[in-house]
């Protein structure tokens, strides 16, 4: 499979661009593209259809271990910054052993903390996503900042599918999460794991909140 460590062909407008600082480490399918000054660290994924353009908005830096999926869109505004974890600014932070999945679209500014999940086909715009998180899948999250730790969704059953719904974790429920998360190796393994057991949760939690009914001949199949 053809494999690319350094960035994609110039553009008319992206000649004076920076290059890109790629880990050798990091794998980079050849059918993904990474224009301007992008950190990618140690043990990266970048898969195949990936758009990290950093043309307008930048720097970007995505951390060690993270998993940037097929078809993920990342770019950012050229105006609003983000605050890294190194105390510098970036138009987008991903932090390490994230999992940004299938088709999700992070634009800048955006922060993505430590090991945090966003779900397929979920957008992340000017907001700040803390540590931990999970970030269900068709998600929006915009001009808001979530907290370590929560679960965010969106349920189907609720009158409105725009509304969101976080679940702040408790002590007892992040220790044996923790306890699973430190037996994993792989960044998407450690997420499969915590979905597992927030899911159960979702179905819990998610049983009192308000729903309208629906009539037996209106019900979807």
């Amino acid at each position: 499979m053809a494999v690319r460590s350094s960035a994609a062909p110039p553009t008319p407008w992206s000649k004076t661009l920076a290059e890109p600082q790629i880990d050798p480490s990091a794998y980079v399918h050849a059918s993904s593209h990474i224009l301007g000054d992008v950190r990618v660290g140690e043990n990266v994924l970048v898969a195949p259809r990936t758009s990290i353009r950093a043309d307008e908005g930048t720097p970007f830096s995505i951390g060690r271990g993270t998993s940037i999926q097929d078809g993920v869109v990342i770019h950012g505004l050229d105006r609003g910054r983000v605050v890294g974890d190194d105390g510098k600014e970036y138009s987008v932070w991903i932090g390490v052993e994230s999992c940004i999945t299938h088709l999700a679209i992070v634009h800048g500014p955006a922060y993505i903390g430590d090991k945090s999940f966003i779900g397929f086909r979920s957008t992340i715009f000017n907001a700040r996503v803390g540590e931990g998180c999970i970030v269900m899948m068709h998600a929006l999250v915009q001009d808001v900042e979530i907290p370590p730790s929560v679960l965010f969704l969106l349920d189907p059953l609720l009158p409105t599918n725009s509304r969101p719904i976080a679940f702040p974790s408790s002590r007892r429920a992040i220790a044996p999460l923790s306890i699973t998360l430190s037996k994993l190796t792989k960044p998407c393994e450690r997420v499969t794991s915590v979905l597992r057991t927030t899911l159960a949760f979702c179905r819990f939690a998610t049983s009192f909140a308000p729903r309208t009914a629906i009539p037996n001949h209106k019900r979807p199949c």
